[in-house]
C-alpha cells in the first residue's frame, strides 16, 4: 500500500443546516443532518480506502461521501456525536503520522484546525 498524503482535514462540530442540504444534493452514501459533525478528509488517490476502513471500524460515524480521483480523493464521515467523530480524525491522523497542532477561529461559531503533515509529506491547501 502506499504512503498517503494529507492535503486537506476540516472538522465541522455541528454541520449547519444550509450545508447540510447542498452536501445532500450530491452525497451518494448516507445523507448528513444539520447539528451531526462532520470530519472531511482529502488524501492521495488509491489509498482513501485505509481511512474509511480506520473510520468504520474506530466509531459508528458513517460515510457520507468517498471520491476516488486521479490526484486526490476525498472522504467525508459524519455522527450526531462530536467526541466520535474527533476519535475517528485523531485515529486517521495517527496512522498517516500527521499532528492537529493549532486551532484557528474563522468566524463566529466556525472552527478550522490547521494539521502538519510527517515530514516530507506535503499537506496542506498550498501543495
Amino acid at each position: 500500500m502506499g504512503t498517503i498524503d494529507l492535503r486537506a482535514y476540516f472538522l465541522l462540530d455541528s454541520l449547519p443546516a444550509q450545508d447540510a442540504a447542498f452536501l445532500g444534493t450530491i452525497h451518494q452514501g448516507f445523507l448528513p443532518h444539520a447539528g451531526h459533525a462532520s470530519l472531511l478528509l482529502e488524501v492521495s488517490p488509491f489509498v482513501v480506502n485505509r481511512p474509511t476502513d480506520i473510520a468504520l471500524k474506530t466509531t459508528s460515524v458513517k460515510p457520507g461521501m468517498q471520491i476516488i480521483e486521479r490526484h486526490w480523493s476525498m472522504l467525508e464521515i459524519q455522527l450526531r456525536s462530536p467526541a466520535e467523530v474527533r476519535a475517528v480524525g485523531a485515529a486517521i491522523l495517527a496512522e498517516i503520522g500527521a499532528v492537529e497542532t493549532t486551532v484557528l477561529i474563522l468566524d463566529e461559531g466556525t472552527l478550522a484546525r490547521q494539521v502538519l503533515g510527517a515530514p516530507g509529506r506535503r499537506s496542506g491547501p498550498w501543495s
